[in-house]
């Protein structure tokens, strides 16, 4: 299950970092961190000394996404077909991983510098909150049993940062009891270099 992928868990989230987790599901959360207001930065160490400790448990360089799809197109459909199968493996493969998050997305994202700066442990075990919240109610719901996919729309222009595209505000158009709905079933969309993944499976279920 999906809930395997949270590999780092903090202790006591400040408060001040908790409405971040309203924008997790589109993209990295990007609330000022405790203090930015201030002028103080929400840390001990420099940005750059975060980052490689939380680089520690996947030491290995890499320079770009494993498993993922070469379109959103690709990406969504194959998405809905591991819905429809049960299938966490598949989930798995499509989802940004720890290692991809460490070396691919964070230190592109805003959360490096202020007005947004996060720690990267705490970024990573929000969207991994998320994600495992919303992934659950999905598989609950539509697990199993043809979706009656329709298709999906998100925002036309997408998020830059450094050479990582993210699309936010996405919904699925799908069959429910006969009617046409359109439901928010997966978090931002992310393209680097030609390959497509999904930044968290967040959902408004």
């Amino acid at each position: 299950m999906i809930g395997m992928l949270a590999a780092v868990v903090l202790a006591g989230c400040e408060r001040g970092h908790s409405s971040s987790i309203e924008r997790v599901s589109d993209s990295i959360p990007r609330e000022p961190a405790v203090g930015a207001a201030a002028g103080v930065v929400d840390s001990a160490f420099p940005i750059e000394e975060e980052i490689r400790r939380f680089r520690l448990a996947s030491p290995d360089s890499i320079s770009r996404f494993e498993g993922g799809a070469s379109s959103q197109q690709a990406l969504v459909k194959a998405y809905v077909s591991a819905i429809e199968s049960s299938d966490s493996l598949a989930l798995h493969r499509f989802l940004v991983n720890r290692a991809e998050f460490a070396w691919l997305v964070y230190p592109e994202s805003e959360l490096t510098g202020p007005p947004y700066r996060q720690k990267p442990g705490l970024a990573w075990f929000m969207m991994q909150n998320a994600t495992d919240q919303g992934i659950t109610r999905v598989l609950t719901r539509h697990g199993g049993r043809l979706l009656g996919y329709l298709g999906f729309e998100c925002e036309a222009e997408p998020l830059r940062q450094g050479p990582n595209r993210i699309w936010r505000r996405c919904s699925v158009r799908f069959l429910e009891n006969g009617a046409e709905v359109e439901r928010k079933l997966f978090g931002g969309i992310v393209e680097r270099r030609g390959t497509y993944k999904f930044l968290t499976y967040a959902t408004d279920y």
